[in-house]
């Protein structure tokens, strides 16, 4: 009778361990659970701004595109000389105008959050410029940047007029 009292002693002690066992397994389930509570979903808006291409010649035309702005939202752009260029930030051209998302001045006309718009290269005190491009959300107050340049490269006519005087070519120097 000592085995089989030492068996159900031995079998209680196994059951208080599982017991024991099973105990800690739902405290760290509801420690879990208080980890894992969820939370209110939530949209991350992030506005972007990009020009079609990066550098421009004078007088030719960016297509301006924004995304993330609220529906129906009025968008404010603006494109500035950027820090070290040199030019006029006065000139007409880099005066604020603004887009109505789906409305005035929004090219694809559609209320989603979306813009699209123009603005042409030709500042004139500027050629060569780097610019940088700003929209800013009105109302929810996201601001976008993108930079792009205005390069000589676009130049395909030079004319210097009438020259007079006598052509020396260059010496080969030391």
């Amino acid at each position: 009778m000592r085995n089989r009292g030492n068996r159900h002693a031995s079998s209680k002690s196994i059951h208080t361990l599982q017991s024991t066992g099973q105990l800690a397994r739902q405290r760290q389930a509801r420690r879990a659970r208080v980890l894992m509570e969820a939370l209110e979903p939530r949209q991350l808006i992030s506005a972007t701004v990009i020009t079609d291409q990066l550098d421009y010649a004078f007088g030719s035309t960016a297509q301006i595109t924004g995304n993330g702005f609220a529906q129906g939202e009025t968008v404010q752009l603006q494109v500035r000389h950027a820090p070290g260029t040199a030019g006029s930030n006065d000139d007409p051209q880099n005066q604020a105008w603004q887009v109505v998302d789906g409305g005035a001045g929004d090219l694809d006309g559609i209320a989603d959050g979306n813009i699209q718009t123009t603005w042409v290269v030709d500042d004139p005190d500027a050629v060569g410029a780097s610019y940088v491009l700003t929209a800013t959300g009105v109302s929810s107050g996201e601001v976008a940047t993108s930079t792009f340049t205005d390069s000589i490269s676009g130049l395909s006519n030079l004319v210097i007029g009438t020259q007079t005087g006598t052509l020396t070519p260059a010496r080969p120097g030391p």
